[in-house]
């Protein structure tokens, strides 16, 4: 039935804070996951659609559609399928493309990208942000465990236990693959991921 101003207030802030838990409860199993020596299950994946459909999934969440932030998704024609685990490659990718949302301010844009790297052997994918930046001094902690840049976090009023970029950490590990940043306060940040086209053979 209808509902006042104020009932469906309520109820966004309820339905917001039930995802942040949500999204709490996930992080902690993935870590616990990880600990108990989760192995990769490969299989051919098409990292387009994987950013596709993460890019999607994130846009339409509410507290991300209020910022109106402009997002694209640029991937090379001709990109091979490679070797990965489809379900902790979009992980990878939803931990880094919620982390550009939640930490760019409204109006901006955030640029999602992947392409053959020069050796052929491996794929890079991108996330390029408009947003606040990693300060120098924590940029050495980025990858622990529970850490989190506290200042920013509360003036973007974003929740989270600090395991994401972790959890990103281990999770292209376990692929064999590399990931690091680029960034600049006030400016933004990118993040990198590179993936070996083929896993070695265990």
């Amino acid at each position: 039935g209808q509902m006042s101003e104020q009932q469906q207030m309520m109820l966004q802030k309820i339905k917001s804070n039930a995802d942040r838990l949500s999204q709490l409860v996930d992080d902690l199993l993935n870590i616990s996951k990880i600990d108990a020596g989760e192995r990769l299950n490969a299989e051919l994946v098409d990292v387009g659609q994987v950013l596709t459909n993460v890019v999607t999934t994130l846009k339409g969440k509410a507290h991300h559609e209020r910022k109106d932030l402009n997002v694209t998704v640029e991937v090379q024609p001709g990109l091979p399928p490679i070797q990965a685990d489809p379900h902790k490659l979009t992980q990878i990718v939803t931990n880094l493309v919620d982390n550009a949302f939640n930490y760019t301010y409204a109006g901006g844009s955030i640029d999602v990208t992947a392409s053959v790297q020069a050796d052929s052997d491996h794929i890079l994918i991108s996330v390029k942000d408009t947003g606040i930046g990693i300060p120098e001094e924590f940029r050495s902690r980025i990858w622990q465990r529970f850490e989190r840049f506290d200042e920013h976090a509360l003036v973007m009023d974003v929740a989270g236990t600090g395991l994401g970029l972790s959890i990103v950490k281990e999770l292209v590990d376990m692929h064999n693959g590399e990931v690091w940043f680029e960034s600049e306060i006030g400016k933004g940040t990118t993040f990198f991921v590179s993936l070996p086209v083929e896993q070695p053979v265990a």
